[in-house]
């Protein structure tokens, strides 16, 4: 799994891996995925839709994850709100959006490893970007 990979890599180079999915949804496949990675000093989920929002701080309650994952309602396509995230993420997570806008320039400024999967129609968009934002090598990144 990429995202594992990504964990990986910061964590080998000596990074706080501080991860942040942007438009999680309910958090469910981030939590999942996730739920098991020492290496992962802080877990942020956000979205725009207050049901999400709900649904995933129970979940993460019920998960016992409290301690070290928060979920919070923000806009992914607000610039001011993702520049001020605090601490500042390692590696974003974005799945189903911001590959509908490759031209996004901003999301190549926000942090070290995006990872953007591809789904249905955006199969000819399939890729991970890899932008360094800190001096930090993340080329070793598989990128398959």
């Amino acid at each position: 799994m990429l995202i594992k990979q990504a964990v990986a890599h910061l964590h080998a180079k000596g990074l706080a891996v501080r991860v942040v999915d942007i438009a999680a949804g309910h958090g469910r496949y981030v939590l999942d995925a996730l739920a098991n990675e020492p290496a992962i000093s802080e877990i942020l989920l956000r979205d725009y839709s207050e049901v999400n929002v709900a649904q995933g701080q129970e979940m993460i309650a019920q998960r016992g994850m409290s301690g070290r994952v928060r979920f919070e309602q923000g806009d992914a396509l607000n610039p001011e709100e993702l520049s001020a995230l605090t601490p500042r993420p390692t590696l974003a997570i974005v799945s189903g959006l911001y590959e509908l806008f490759p031209e996004n320039e901003q999301v190549k400024t926000h942090s070290q490893v995006l990872p953007m999967p591809s789904i249905g129609w955006h199969s000819h968009l399939h890729r991970a970007a890899v932008a360094p934002t800190t001096g930090a090598d993340c080329r070793g990144v598989n990128q398959s």
